[in-house]
């Protein structure tokens, strides 16, 4: 598996404040065998896998949870994704939830790049929560057209912003009927609660 960084820390947004193994992927990052990563992950009750590359990394994904759902079947595993690739591999297992951080425009990302009728109605289908980043009135705009558009379901879409300004968040969230959170990883234990 293709790794930027490993550590220990606190989950912080939406599911928050679970002790958990981060795993954070990436293309070009350092190859670590999944045997060397069971025994870092099999004690933990929460994994999280964060990176652009998660879901690229399915068969690797795949490999790990069923040898420590052997050892240790209660590890919940979270899977932070932009929504664009629909999971494979990993989709029969019922201890995965999927945390969706819908892309923008203003990620210059093409429309047909970014967004994927596809995948994000399996993400729907799965239960799987979609957080939207607001900083603006266009983000917001665009947010809801998503959210329309793809037929997200308001019950599983939350608002976050970058600034982490609560008050603005709770504005927002009561407009647009969502819900909101913030990241608490961000604002109470960024660089406090990360452990090796």
């Amino acid at each position: 598996m293709k790794i930027k960084e490993t550590y220990v820390s606190f989950t912080g947004l939406v599911d928050t404040g679970r002790l958990a193994y981060f795993i954070n992927t990436s293309s070009v990052g350092i190859g670590k065998r999944v045997a060397d990563l069971i025994t870092l992950v099999e004690n933990f009750n929460c994994v999280v896998f964060e990176g652009e590359y998660v879901l690229e990394q399915a068969e690797d994904i795949q490999s790990l949870i069923k040898k420590v759902n052997v050892k240790n079947p209660f590890v919940e595993y979270i899977i932070y994704t932009n929504g664009y690739i629909k999971p494979t591999k990993i989709t029969n297992f019922n201890n995965i939830k999927y945390i969706i951080n819908l892309q923008y425009k203003t990620t210059d990302v093409p429309f047909e790049k970014r967004l994927n009728q596809t995948a994000i109605s399996w993400f729907i289908e799965a239960e799987s929560k979609f957080v939207c980043i607001v900083n603006s009135k266009e983000d917001v705009a665009e947010a809801l057209s998503i959210i329309d558009t793809f037929g997200i379901p308001k019950r599983l879409v939350y608002i976050t912003t970058d600034d982490e300004n609560i008050e603005k968040m709770i504005n927002i969230a009561s407009k647009t009927r969502l819900n909101f959170a913030p990241n608490y990883k961000k604002l109470l234990w960024d660089g406090k609660g990360k452990f090796n």
